[in-house]
């Protein structure tokens, strides 16, 4: 399948299901984008497919103030940029169009970022998928990321929608991602993938 879209001006022709090296620019929490450079001031922007990213942008009302809203943006986007680092070159994976942006599934040689997002607690998986699921449930018990003590009422109401003033407590199991099925195929990796062009096409 062939994807079309205008992005920053420039239209784009991907392959759907195809890998795509480019370099990493940046993380926006206020819309949770990966922003990847496709050449001069034309970019790609991804949601990672299959993960629900732990931050504000999911259930804003968890903070009540702007700055607190803005501190906490600004420590997450660093966060996220330790673990996705800009100027690095990734394979990217698109899986689909959604309105302005790609999913899409992002990974090096040795790393799946997806993998990585909810292995540090920045990310919980709604498909169902052994690694992730074990992944998270690990960053869960560890109290790893946005699972620390210091997060706790934040993540709770991003994922729950139970707001940091309210006393009681819910338990972490009933978080919505999906319960294991043993028979999903494993999170790819993706090791010695061929270059594979993006053709940008003129107005």
């Amino acid at each position: 399948m062939i994807i079309t879209s205008s992005l920053f001006g420039a239209h784009q022709k991907i392959k759907e299901s195809r890998f795509i090296k480019m370099q990493f620019d940046s993380y926006r929490p206020d819309d949770n984008y990966f922003i990847f450079k496709l050449a001069e001031k034309k970019s790609l922007i991804c949601r990672p497919y299959g993960l629900k990213m732990i931050n504000l942008m999911e259930n804003p009302k968890c903070i009540q103030n702007r700055t607190g809203i803005k501190e906490f943006n600004k420590s997450y986007k660093k966060a996220i940029q330790k673990i996705i680092k800009p100027g690095k070159r990734f394979y990217v994976k698109i899986k689909s169009k959604v309105k302005n942006y790609y999913l899409c599934d992002i990974s090096t040689n040795k790393k799946n970022i997806r993998l990585e997002l909810v292995k540090y607690g920045f990310a919980a998986p709604t498909e169902d998928n052994k690694i992730l699921f074990d992944a998270n449930l690990k960053a869960k018990n560890e109290k790893i990321g946005m699972y620390s003590d210091d997060f706790e009422d934040i993540t709770r109401c991003i994922l729950l929608g139970v707001n940091s003033s309210r006393k009681e407590e819910v338990d972490n199991n009933e978080q919505q991602i999906p319960a294991h099925n043993p028979n999903v195929e494993s999170i790819p990796i993706n090791k010695s993938l061929p270059k594979i062009q993006i053709e940008i096409l003129g107005e």
